[in-house]
């Protein structure tokens, strides 16, 4: 959802939601029978030996962000402008995760045919962006 208003001629301001719903957990291992799978490292949908289907470990959590943007138009005349903007983004700095670590059988396990779990499985890799300010200054002759 996005949208501006124009308070006067030489005010606008504008605000932007973002929604996201959560991403699929994976589990990629080892395939326990293909050799050549085997040399890829974890990267089948398998778990500790056993079939693990796309998504079938869960959802990371759904996540929003509110961007607000005002900018400031100045005639300085003989069809010159200068406009002053400023953006606002992650308004209300939500740090939600947005990725986990997938590899579920440990790479560094001797045997893949029997690897140990990965220690880092399920932990984040990935938030949303930190709130930040953009300040911008355009100028138009």
């Amino acid at each position: 959802m996005y949208g501006a208003y124009a308070v006067t001629e030489e005010l606008i301001l504008g605000a932007n939601l973002q929604f996201w719903t959560g991403r699929s957990i994976n589990a990629f291992g080892y395939h326990p029978t293909d050799i050549f799978a085997q040399a890829y490292d974890s990267e089948s949908f398998f778990a500790g030996g056993e079939p693990a289907p796309r998504g079938s470990r869960g959802r990371t959590s759904s996540y929003y962000s509110i961007d607000v943007s005002a900018s400031y138009n100045i005639d300085i005349g003989d069809e010159q402008k200068l406009v002053v903007r400023a953006d606002i983004f992650n308004l209300l700095n939500n740090d939600r995760v947005t990725e986990v670590n997938e590899i579920y059988d440990d790479e560094g396990s001797a045997d893949p045919t029997n690897p140990d779990v990965n220690p880092n499985y399920g932990l984040p890799t990935a938030w949303q962006t930190p709130r930040y300010v953009r300040f911008s200054v355009n100028y138009s002759f």
